[in-house]
């Protein structure tokens, strides 16, 4: 009996490899954007705090501590803003590598469902050939009791 061979099983082989880099890419970039995210929200909880600092002593505050505060909080504003464009950057190459990911997957099962087609007609095949032995063999003793 033959056995089953997948003429493109390289080429399955090459495409599981293709999904399991883009997975890995996938998650790479998922986590550089949640430590990004973290970055700017360090940012907002710092700004946050001085700004709580500043409005709780108002009262009596120095003239050159308040222009201190408030350059801090324009130097947190600036790093908040660039931050966010780091975060926005990040996302748009998590949706590219997901979009990369979908489609190495479905190019995959593309060729897996392949398989199983030309699995399943090598079954039929050897079933067919199987009976055909069958009643050759049935033929063959029927006539041989004659």
């Amino acid at each position: 009996m033959a056995s089953f061979n997948f003429k493109l099983e390289k080429v399955l082989n090459y495409k599981e490899t293709v999904e399991n880099q883009t997975k890995l890419k996938f998650a790479q970039v998922n986590q550089r954007l949640i430590r990004e995210e973290a970055i700017l929200n360090e940012f907002y909880d710092k700004k946050k705090s001085v700004i709580e600092r500043k409005n709780s002593s108002n009262i009596g505050i120095k003239a050159g501590e308040l222009a201190l505060y408030n350059s801090y909080i324009d130097i947190l504003n600036k790093r908040i803003e660039r931050q966010s464009s780091i975060v926005a950057r990040t996302m748009e190459e998590l949706d590219k590598a997901k979009n990369d990911m979908v489609c190495a997957v479905t190019e995959k099962k593309i060729f897996e469902k392949l398989k199983e087609n030309q699995y399943e007609e090598f079954i039929y095949e050897q079933e067919k050939e199987e009976l055909k032995l069958n009643d050759n063999f049935i033929s063959y003793k029927s006539a041989t009791r004659n």
